[in-house]
């Protein structure tokens, strides 16, 4: 239900504001026509979009299977792992393709770097904490 009602929103809300504010796809921040022309020239491209609805639709039941099972901290960290490792293929793309596909190393890309880095130093620090506090609760003292 989640994933329904996000999509209703994004579709009745967030794409039309996109096609109605200016930018640089035909003058618009999201041209919405010219991207539904796209997928009906392209099968391919309407097998990749339904690919990764269906992807991002198993997410979430995955997400939470790992959080019952393992914990919530491997949860966070596969949450935090995910778009890392889009970045590192789309960089990797970048280079292997002589800059046909992926994203290049820009000067925000520092900016991300270190976002993930604050990403994982904050989860590590939970960690640490988290296994204080139940070596204090256990009256073992510091894990």
């Amino acid at each position: 239900a989640e994933g329904a009602i996000e999509s209703a929103l994004c579709a009745a809300l967030v794409l039309p504001l996109a096609h109605a504010l200016p930018g640089s796809d035909h003058g618009r921040v999201e041209d919405v026509g010219d991207t539904l022309r796209s997928l009906g020239r392209s099968p391919t491209l309407c097998a990749l979009v339904g690919v990764n609805w269906l992807s991002l639709a198993a997410l979430n039941p995955l997400s939470m299977s790992i959080g019952l099972r393992h914990g919530s901290v491997l949860r966070v960290f596969v949450e935090i792992a995910r778009p890392a490792l889009v970045w590192a293929v789309e960089l990797a793309a970048w280079t292997l393709s002589r800059g046909r596909y992926g994203e290049p190393w820009a000067g925000e890309s520092c900016l991300e770097l270190g976002g993930f880095g604050i990403l994982l130093l904050g989860l590590a620090l939970y960690v640490r904490g988290a296994r204080e506090r139940a070596a204090a609760a256990l009256g073992g003292g510091a894990a």
